[in-house]
């Protein structure tokens, strides 16, 4: 069994990393807590355009609010079966939580995840399609209120 806590440890990284990577998806890590640990150098992930996480259940968030900033190509981003899992950004380590944006994102799915109680206060102007099922302490989506504008589908359990 994997024993991978981290896909990416940056604490004592100096170099740039995955400069082409458009499809990141990860499945069935039992360990992984955090997909990067500490400060990523600019242009990490700067094509990013897929993030898929699946059953990882250490897993506690998918960003921190610092790595937020080099994944402005995110078109898609999946979440399924991370039970311990409260927030898709971190967002403890910055002071202005206005400055976290996702300018492509137009795909977020979120199932079974039912620690999940914040997604962000991020700016989700590009979003189009929200799909959340087995995410009982969810109160809200987010504090934009641009996505009455570009939101075409949400797709949620019947309460």
């Amino acid at each position: 069994m994997p024993k991978i806590e981290a896909v990416v440890d940056s604490k004592e990284l100096t170099a740039t990393v995955f400069l082409s990577l458009e499809n990141l998806s990860i499945h069935r890590l039992w360990n992984l807590m955090c997909i990067w640990e500490g400060i990523a150098p600019k242009g990490s992930f700067a094509e990013l355009r897929i993030l898929s996480a699946y059953s990882c259940p250490r897993l506690k968030y998918v960003f921190s609010s610092f790595i937020t900033q080099f994944l402005s190509k995110l078109e898609q981003l999946v979440v399924e079966d991370c039970p311990t899992m409260d927030e898709i950004i971190h967002e403890g380590e910055i002071i202005d939580f206005d400055c976290i944006t996702f300018p492509s994102l137009k795909k977020l799915t979120l199932h079974y995840l039912p620690g999940l109680f914040n997604i962000c206060t991020s700016s989700w102007s590009s979003l189009e399609h929200i799909s959340f099922y087995d995410c009982p302490r969810l109160k809200n989506i987010g504090a934009c209120s641009e996505l009455k504008d570009t939101i075409i589908e949400i797709k949620a359990e019947k309460i």
